[in-house]
């Protein structure tokens, strides 16, 4: 499983996004410009819950792909 998300700031400033999976944390990722972020990767397909976690205002989300 991959998923990504494009992410668009209102700003021209970044925003640190803490990344979940099922509860548990992954990461927190640097969003600083509109682009595909790797949020996840691995081979466990089925039913998730993600859950992005922006840590300050002025982030917007548009676009996941899972495959």
């Amino acid at each position: 499983m991959v998923a990504s998300g494009l992410q668009t700031l209102k700003n021209p400033s970044t925003v640190e996004v803490e990344v979940w999976l099922d509860g548990e944390y992954i990461k927190t990722i640097t969003v600083g410009a509109e682009t595909l972020y790797p949020l996840i990767e691995g081979s466990d397909y089925g039913t998730h819950t993600l859950k992005l976690v922006p840590k300050s205002p002025g982030l917007e989300l548009f676009t996941f792909t899972f495959g």
